[in-house]
């Protein structure tokens, strides 16, 4: 992203704090730019977790719902706008380095003077890394495409994996944002083959590549709501999982991400959880992380496998025996869900 972009999408974010409002019209006259490329700008703040948000009344326009005073965006709740301000957060926007720099030297120009001395000391003294503990995002250049598609509204053709299987995939989509969790990118599309939105894993794109076609974006889509109403759904099914949770490691799961059809009968010393899943290979590895403080109830293949898997670690840290054929499929898991309270330390 070149240092001008850049330097707008700061702007943008800078003239709206405080409860002030601007136009798409207003903003795209200040900047010397189209009503396309603010809407652009706009999304692509939206999609970070910038929290922009489409003002009521006469003559519209657009906020940003956070603090008002620089102190505030840097030490309150918003990590995204701090990141932002003091450097980490943009390489997030897809910024180089070198354009960081300068695009931070240029901002002392978009604040009064007598909040320039406290830019200064943030930057010297806050970094926000957004990176997962001991996990790297795929590389800025296998992005572009992405990027590329979802702030242009091009259409892509691209081949893919599903979790767990082998198959190559293929589908032509309509790109509509990329999310950043957990350490992964996944790209949200629609598919006019399967009418119907969906997320790829980025990781699992084999080959992605422009159709030459664009398409027209459906303008009540919001990304958002579309990724919160996507999580909820994920994992759901049928299987019935019951698990006994020691108070050793309780704490651990005070601020876990429970679905809302989770059931969670809490005692002095465990913790009863019941939830629906859809497979429950993803839970072996996590309750045997916990060495016995985790103990698989239901159903009874569950607590099979998770058997088998506690016999293979034996055989090979106590017994040093090779894994058997049969121990191999325990950890064989790719599923995200395995790793859902890494980064504990």
């Amino acid at each position: 992203m070149r240092p001008d972009a850049i330097h707008r999408l700061l702007s943008i974010l800078l003239l709206l704090r405080g409860g002030r409002t601007q136009t798409a019209e207003a903003l795209a006259t200040d900047f010397g730019v189209n009503l396309r490329t603010i809407y652009r700008d706009i999304r692509k703040l939206q999609s970070s977790g910038f929290s922009i948000v489409a003002a009521a009344g006469p003559g519209g326009g657009y906020t940003l719902a956070t603090g008002g005073d620089l102190a505030s965006l840097l030490y309150g709740d918003d990590t995204a706008l701090a990141g932002l301000l003091t450097g980490g957060s943009l390489f997030r926007l897809g910024a180089r380095r070198e354009a960081v720099e300068e695009v931070l030297r240029r901002a002392k120009d978009l604040i009064p003077r007598e909040e320039r001395e406290i830019l200064e000391r943030a930057r010297s003294r806050i970094h926000v890394d957004g990176g997962e503990w001991y996990w790297r995002d795929k590389p800025e250049h296998d992005l572009q495409v992405f990027k590329d598609a979802v702030l242009n509204d091009r259409t892509l053709a691209i081949t893919f994996t599903e979790r767990d299987q082998p198959t190559i995939f293929a589908d032509t989509v309509h790109p509509y944002g990329l999310v950043w969790k957990g350490g992964f990118w996944y790209l949200i599309a629609f598919s006019p083959r399967d009418g119907t939105f969906r997320r790829f894993r980025v990781q699992r794109v084999v080959h992605a590549e422009f159709t030459g076609e664009s398409f027209r974006r459906d303008p009540s889509f919001d990304l958002a709501a579309f990724w919160r109403q996507d999580l909820e759904r994920f994992g759901v099914g049928a299987t019935r999982v019951l698990l006994r949770i020691e108070a050793a490691v309780i704490p651990e799961f005070e601020h876990f991400d429970w679905k809302a059809e989770n059931r969670i009968t809490k005692a002095t010393d465990h913790w009863l959880v019941e939830m629906h899943v859809d497979r429950f290979e993803w839970l072996v590895p996590l309750i045997l992380s916990y060495g016995g403080r985790i103990t698989a109830i239901e159903p009874e293949s569950l607590r099979a496998r998770v058997a088998e898997g506690a016999e293979h670690l034996s055989r090979v840290h106590v017994l040093n025996a090779p894994p058997s054929a049969e121990s191999k499929r325990t950890g064989d898991c790719s599923d995200i869900r395995s790793r859902a309270v890494r980064g504990r330390g």
